[in-house]
């Protein structure tokens, strides 16, 4: 087969004229290879093929049984001819589930330094630290990557990453500010190693860069080094190198490919296709040589696509033997030796067919010009838009069939879970239903429900119409135990015997749940391990289907989950919202779950935070209602035969809050200067003392003396007529708690954990007091934009 010359005249060749006619591969072939490879990859992502596949697999334990170091390099781009940091993060999941620790990441960026650039880098840095895995070892623009201009650029990136030679920065935020000073855009960015690493025998690579065109990317120069006029190039002994390019086994099918060779005017683009000894002999010659020099490089291309100045050519190229097609952009005309084919006035829109017919490929009827349209044409055409009337009318009937199972018929009753499921089918409030269950996903805020004075978040609807809840802050914060069985932790025992005695009538309103504690490895999802119970916390499942990080349920504080691991550690989520497991005698956040049974009637409520769903309206004095008292707002914290109360704010003088150390020493006295003075001696005769009864406070140790044991703290007190929270009640976050963590120290709250602080350290106040129920409220709906007025009890 002939080759064939396209010739664009009197004006730079850029992609505007090419892409217009893509669909005949003029310009599309080697794009089209690498958006069928990315779909391909996106699709296995989707059916979960992607986590099996055998060559990444392969190259993990390639590096598990040499025990060596796993590298992985490429543009981190959102999705773009080359690669989609999609895929990047993904393949983090693989090796984070493979429990491999030593791998490094040598980054291109792309874009600019404000924009999506950063934010992918945001987003790789993210992932890492919530997988707790892998190094970031190079940072580098894009044109690093691709060599384009000269093979200087790999060298550099060649010498930082096989013998640590290059700049180096000691974190990424030095690293961007001196290239942000020099303002440099992202492409010219120069590579920064941020933690000194090399690659050694033995380890291996993966790429998750796809693109079909570039043969000077580091792994080709690694795993080439002969084809690369370079010096210093090692030869390395048993590395092992996997493109995503190469991810799959079956060959990417281009429909109609066309082998071809284009020729900008620039020369970058002449320097990498004729080499550059070529190309500067071309930069020095007129058009006669260069077309003469091309001839001898045309052999192995069936098209090829070149940029030429003037029109004085025009002669000589249609004397070649070869078929020249030209189109002079200023007469919009189309010249070819070929005499069998014309075209009519130059109609550019018959481009696509001329190049393939002298190519010798079939022409399609879609790049045929309305004037050439047949008999034939015209009946499949009719046909054509018969069957697809045909098509939308039977998609049509399977539509709305799927949509009435998917949405049935509005429940008509005043249960909650009515209301909301009917909230949700008139305006999709961010319910997303899995199987036969509905969840809410992401970043949503019309899940909210306020049951016995405590704000929980709707995770799940089950089939069964029963509604899975969470406390939308932490409770308090404990150790779990020293066994990672639920079953016998401490945390199962606050959640039953101290949380579930906080609820109003939580026979009434909560059913008997299952609870899966099974023993799993990262977010491997099983419920073979069950524990029926009103009351538990949420599993790695619920946080990953809810979102994980990017979801409701990341609330900023560390806090436990349901679920131990197979190495005697308890999963939990850390402040940045990820997900970790840690030894057993650390502190974290509870998080207590319940199950609403499906007939709990709506009150009131859109389910905002700030007007949440209510299922409750009685006027009671219950735990989690607030009350105005002695001028001070104040929440119910337990409800006995008195009223034991926590300040609702920090303690504030001129709107600004107090603060105070503890004392001298570590426990909850009377003695001057201390907190407990302060608040016993000075705050106290602010408050009104008609309904105020003296209180105790349970002042004992919670160490590892007592085995984390929660129930020691009640072994010593002190009575008072104020004080602040202990450790089994306190959930403010940076306030002080009652109990010593041991003979010098005392308990702080900060993002979800208990602390060991020293006590001449100054928070803010918090007070707790103690009242009798000897008064009526007067008005008020007890919430806490509503607290109760009250008032003398009137004899009757």
């Amino acid at each position: 087969m002939k080759p064939l010359l396209f010739c664009v005249l009197n004006e730079k060749l850029d992609d505007k004229l090419i892409k217009k006619y893509s669909s005949c591969n003029i310009n599309g072939n080697i794009k089209e290879i690498n958006d069928t490879i990315s779909k391909s990859i996106d699709n296995s992502i989707m059916n979960g093929s992607f986590f099996n596949n055998s060559k990444i697999l392969d190259v993990i334990e390639y590096v598990k049984e040499n025990k060596s170091n796993l590298h992985v390099t490429g543009l981190l781009s959102d999705n773009t001819n080359f690669s989609n940091i999609n895929h990047l993060l993904n393949l983090i999941d693989i090796i984070s589930s493979k429990d491999i620790k030593n791998v490094y990441f040598y980054i291109f960026l792309e874009g600019d330094v404000d924009e999506s650039a950063i934010d992918n880098l945001k987003k790789l840095v993210k992932k890492m630290k919530e997988k707790n895995i892998g190094t970031l070892a190079l940072v580098a623009g894009k044109s690093y990557m691709l060599g384009n201009e000269s093979l200087d650029n790999s060298k550099k990136i060649y010498d930082a990453i096989c013998y640590k030679i290059g700049k180096k920065y000691s974190n990424l935020k030095e690293y961007f500010k001196k290239n942000y000073e020099e303002k440099l855009i992202i492409d010219l960015f120069e590579p920064g190693i941020i933690n000194e690493t090399k690659i050694e025998n033995k380890d291996a690579i993966i790429s998750f860069n796809y693109d079909n065109d570039n043969k000077a990317e580091i792994i080709d120069i690694i795993a080439n080094p002969d084809n690369y006029n370079l010096k210093g190039l090692r030869h390395f002994d048993d590395i092992k190198i996997l493109s995503f390019m190469d991810l799959f086994d079956k060959k990417v099918k281009i429909s109609d490919s066309i082998k071809q060779l284009r020729i900008y005017s620039s020369d970058k683009d002449i320097n990498i296709l004729l080499g550059k000894e070529t190309s500067d002999k071309i930069k020095k010659s007129n058009d006669n040589e260069i077309i003469n020099t091309l001839m001898e490089k045309i052999n192995d291309y069936n098209l090829i696509v070149i940029n030429l100045k003037n029109n004085h050519q025009i002669d000589f190229l249609l004397n070649q033997k070869i078929d020249v097609l030209i189109y002079d952009i200023n007469s919009n005309v189309l010249l070819t030796n070929n005499k069998k084919i014309k075209l009519k006035d130059g109609n550019i829109s018959l481009i696509p067919s001329t190049i393939l017919s002298l190519l010798g490929k079939k022409v399609d009827s879609s790049l045929i010009s309305k004037n050439q349209v047949g008999k034939k044409t015209k009946i499949f055409m009719i046909v054509s838009v018969l069957l697809m009337v045909v098509l939308f009318i039977t998609y049509l009937v399977r539509f709305i069939h799927y949509y009435k199972v998917e949405h049935p018929d509005l429940v008509v009753d005043n249960t909650l879970v009515s209301k909301i499921m009917n909230t949700k089918i008139v305006n999709n409030n961010g319910l997303t239903s899995l199987e036969k269950n509905y969840i809410f996903k992401g970043n949503v805020s019309n899940n909210y429900v306020l049951y016995s004075g405590y704000l929980f978040r709707i995770v799940k609807i089950n089939e069964d119409r029963t509604m899975k809840l969470v406390l939308d802050d932490i409770s308090n914060s404990l150790v779990w135990s020293y066994d990672t069985d639920y079953k016998d932790s401490y945390a199962k025992r606050y959640l039953e015997e101290v949380f579930l005695n906080k609820l109003n009538n939580y026979d009434k309103y909560l059913v008997d749940t299952n609870w899966c504690i099974d023993k799993v490895k990262n977010t491997d999802y099983s419920c073979k391990d069950k524990i029926k119970s009103k009351i538990g916390l949420l599993t790695l499942n619920d946080y990953y289907l809810a979102g994980l990080n990017n979801g409701y349920l990341n609330i900023g504080k560390y806090w436990w989950t349901l679920n131990t691991s197979k190495d005697n550690k308890v999963w939990y989520i850390f402040s940045e919202g990820g997900i970790n497991n840690e030894s057993l005698t650390n502190s974290y956040g509870i998080r207590p779950s319940i199950v609403l049974k499906n007939d709990i009637e709506y009150v009131s409520g859109v389910g905002s935070k700030e007007d949440p769903y209510i299922i409750d309206n009685s006027k009671e004095l219950n735990i989690g209602k607030y009350i105005n008292y002695s001028g001070y707002k104040w929440k119910i914290i337990e409800s006995n035969e008195n009223l034991k109360l926590v300040l609702a704010d920090c303690l504030k003088e001129n709107d600004e809050c107090l603060v105070h150390n503890f004392g001298s020493n570590n426990i909850y006295n009377n003695k001057y200067g201390s907190l407990g003075y302060y608040l016993n001696n000075v705050f106290y005769y602010n408050l009104d003392n008609s309904h105020l009864v003296k209180g105790t406070w349970y002042i004992g140790d919670y160490n590892e003396e007592s085995n984390y044991d929660y129930n020691n703290i009640f072994n010593e007190s002190f009575e008072a007529n104020v004080g602040i929270l202990n450790i089994i009640e306190n959930n403010i976050e940076n306030s002080f708690t009652l109990n010593r963590s041991d003979d010098e120290l005392i308990y702080t709250l900060n993002g979800g954990s208990l602390y060991s602080s020293d006590p001449k350290e100054e928070l803010n106040i918090y007070p707790s007091i103690y009242i009798d129920k000897n008064f009526e409220i007067k008005s008020g709906s007890g919430l806490i934009n509503d607290p109760y007025e009250i008032g003398d009890k009137v004899e009757e």
